[in-house]
């Protein structure tokens, strides 16, 4: 009887296994308001935008995958998605996140925001015309 208990319980999910399969909640990218024209034509990303791609006018995204704060700061990110490969897209988003330039609107439950929530954020690089 014992043994059966034992074995039941090791095929009930635990709670960090449970938060650990829940799936991330995306969010829009939220970007620092840009104080000069200079870099407009880059869009949100700014200054921020991989250089050998904005001279190209190369358009592409990185999706990261953080922690946000209840107050829309994203730490321990990590990229999940580039595209495309070897345009530096993904370390762009990285230090603008680290850098405060990026963060997302917290996830509101019962009018409060939601403090260490993992989201996705997809940050897109694309030049204006």
């Amino acid at each position: 009887m014992r043994l059966a208990a034992l074995a039941l319980c090791a095929l009930l999910p635990t709670a960090a296994a449970a938060q650990e399969a829940a799936p991330l909640s995306v969010r829009e990218p939220v970007f620092q308001r840009q104080k000069t024209g200079e870099y407009r034509w880059l869009g949100g990303p700014g200054p921020y935008y991989p250089a050998r791609a904005a001279q190209g006018r190369l358009n592409g995204s990185a999706t990261l995958a953080c922690r946000a704060a209840a107050t829309g700061v994203l730490t321990d990110c990590a990229v999940v998605a580039e595209a495309p490969k070897g345009e530096n897209f993904s370390d762009a988003p990285l230090l603008m996140a680290k850098r405060g330039w990026l963060t997302a609107a917290p996830r509101l439950v019962d009018g409060q925001p939601v403090d260490g929530e993992e989201v996705l954020v997809t940050v897109p690089f694309q030049v204006r015309r």
